[in-house]
């Protein structure tokens, strides 16, 4: 994919809890509102996501992708289950495994790129546990 944005993408899983993503270049504010209608569809119908997000050269982010985060916080923290986070980039995996697990209730582990096998196998189990990476 060489397009810049917030992007969905197919796993091999019909399991409905699963979103994939894939994250190159800036994220614009339409793409945050197209995720977050995804999200507010699966917690309309009671079921908590797991998030499977490719991250590859991110250039940050448009102003209203925080607004919109910042609206929507409540649904973000309740609504997301398991975030496996899929990054080249090992301060942006340190930096998720550690503060953003100990900032919200959502169980998330960073891998590297080259292991989308092993972030699928743990979205996918009810162990219930997170070890970080």
């Amino acid at each position: 994919m060489t397009d810049a944005g917030l992007h969905p993408i197919e796993l091999p899983t019909d399991d409905e809890r699963v979103l994939g993503y894939e994250i190159r270049g800036k994220v614009t504010e339409d793409a945050m509102k197209g995720f977050l209608a995804r999200l507010e569809s699966l917690r309309e119908n009671g079921i908590g996501a797991r998030l499977f997000v490719l991250a590859t050269d991110i250039d940050g982010f448009e102003l209203g992708v925080a607004l919109e985060k910042m609206k929507h916080m409540g649904l973000i923290w309740k609504g997301i289950e398991r975030y496996a986070l899929l990054s080249d980039s090992s301060m942006y995996r340190s930096f998720a495994s550690g503060f953003v697990n100990a900032l919200t209730p959502m169980d998330l582990k960073a891998f590297e790129l080259d292991q989308r096998e092993e972030a699928l196998a743990w979205l996918l189990s009810d162990d219930g546990e997170n070890d970080g990476a």
